[in-house]
């Protein structure tokens, strides 16, 4: 079936999904621009941690991965069709909790 990137391996689930990419990119607006959301609980902001209905489940936090061979594939694309350098991997603390979306 077109679009549904299925994978033979039950624990890849959505992670091969392009739109995986969009939902993280807007749960990550959201989340900095003062949405109330869960996000997982190695990236809750350390003022926060004692908060723990702040930290997602991990049945949720799976439903919000990426495989790595689709960042591979999105950043391939993002290089040859919009001339951005590549990303490094994994990317600093500091770009992390500092989300700014690129402009369109």
């Amino acid at each position: 079936d077109q679009g549904k990137a299925l994978s033979k391996d039950a624990r890849v689930g959505d992670a091969l999904l392009l739109s995986q990419i969009a939902l993280n990119d807007l749960y990550a607006d959201a989340f900095v621009h003062g949405s109330p959301l869960k996000v997982p609980e190695e990236v809750v902001p350390v003022g926060l941690r004692s908060e723990h209905w702040r930290a997602m489940e991990p049945e949720l936090v799976r439903e919000f991965m990426v495989a790595p061979s689709l960042v591979n594939r999105f950043n391939a694309w993002r290089q040859m069709t919009l001339g951005l350098p590549p990303v490094s991997q994994p990317l600093p603390i500091e770009q992390i909790e500092h989300y700014q979306p690129l402009t369109s």
